[in-house]
């Protein structure tokens, strides 16, 4: 649905299982592909991800199962910076869906 609506190839990226360390497996893909990326994953693997990148560990607490998250990356100095930007809930996804139709 998402590539569809945005005309975006998708990508499975096998370096973002859960085992391993999906922040640098983000920042890896971020820096080599650049530009907007959407990750879809499940919990907690997202959620630490997401922690890792913006080095915030409250972010753990406040993505919840079926909620989405905006993540702003760029490049400075050769590394990558990330700031959360906003969390939307599972209910919020679905006012927001029910208010596009």
């Amino acid at each position: 649905m998402i590539s569809s609506a945005v005309s975006a190839e998708v990508v499975i990226e096998e370096s973002l299982e859960p085992e391993g360390d999906p922040a640098g497996a983000l920042a890896g893909l971020y820096m080599k592909r650049g530009g907007p990326m959407i990750v879809v994953g499940h919990q907690p693997s997202l959620s630490r991800a997401i922690a890792g990148l913006c080095n915030d560990l409250e972010t753990k607490r406040k993505i919840e199962k079926g909620g989405i998250a905006c993540v702003y990356a760029e490049i400075r100095g050769g590394s990558l910076a990330c700031s959360l930007r906003w969390i939307l809930t599972p209910d919020g996804v679905r006012s927001a869906r029910d208010n596009h139709a």
